[in-house]
């Protein structure tokens, strides 16, 4: 068994999973279900019977810079995959080769409760974990692309409103960047970084603004589904597009699967 996957059913991790499995690698997810909230025992378990030799951490509650998801934390609580995995590792001297921890590249230029949290998690593992030698951080920007349903992220968010109500609101800053990995080059660099490929890993920039106008466009001009987006209390208007071709076709295969998503739904 090459890998396990803590945090089976988040989309990073759930999209990973099939990445292996359509390469013919072998691994074994734990989620919340499946190993009974990622119990000490169903961990040693896991471990005993698969023998994983690499392992990978998407697990993380809460994806989003919207502060207020965070108020009512409890920290034991919020870590207890981690806390449970590295007590685990720790007591059983398990023998592994690499432990990767999914984080964040928003920690090196914003200041939220998101990344707060994100800092705490390499902490538990850098002060932790044993065998700190074999310890690695993968940081990502903000993961998008076909299957996610997160209720935190702007892109499945603008499309749960605007698909079902033909109508998107949001108050953001309209000079707000966001920086953007698309799902396949990222499971592709995460499976490269575990076998030690330098690779040089892809990142798209915009504005949230600009991102939205460019997937209400391809909504009109691709699909021909009629809706309206509101910007700060005013009409958004699809007078200008992302000019990155690739970024921009990465956005149209996005939205098709949305679109088709909730076409199969309603019929």
């Amino acid at each position: 068994m090459n890998y396990l996957i803590l945090g089976g059913n988040s989309y990073l991790g759930s999209s990973f999973e099939k990445y292996l499995n359509n390469n013919n690698i072998s691994s074994i997810s734990l989620h919340t279900k499946n190993s009974n909230n990622y119990s000490e025992k169903k961990i040693a378990e896991v471990l005993n019977k698969y023998s994983p030799k690499r392992i990978i951490d998407f697990k993380f509650p809460i994806v989003s810079s919207d502060d207020n998801l965070f108020m009512n934390i409890i920290e034991n609580e919020f870590f207890n995959a981690q806390l449970n995995l590295i007590s685990t590792l720790n007591i059983l001297e398990y023998d592994f080769d690499n432990m990767y921890v999914i984080s964040s590249e928003n920690i090196k230029r914003s200041k939220t409760k998101y990344t707060m949290y994100k800092k705490k998690q390499e902490n538990i593992y850098k002060e932790e974990l044993h065998r700190k030698n074999k310890l690695s951080f993968i940081r990502l920007h903000s993961v998008f692309g076909p299957g996610d349903l997160s209720p935190y992220r702007i892109i499945p968010i603008f499309f749960k409103q605007v698909l079902h109500n033909k109508e998107a609101i949001f108050n953001i800053n309209s000079n707000k960047v966001g920086y953007f990995n698309y799902i396949d080059e990222t499971n592709k660099y995460i499976l490269d970084f575990t076998k030690g490929i330098d690779r040089k890993r892809k990142f798209y920039k915009c504005t949230y603004k600009l991102l939205i106008q460019t997937l209400s466009s391809i909504l009109i001009n691709e699909f021909e589904f009629k809706h309206k987006v509101v910007w700060n209390s005013n009409l958004l208007l699809n007078k200008k597009e992302i000019e990155n071709k690739e970024f921009y076709n990465y956005l149209i295969e996005t939205t098709n699967w949305y679109y088709k998503s909730t076409l199969n739904k309603k019929g």
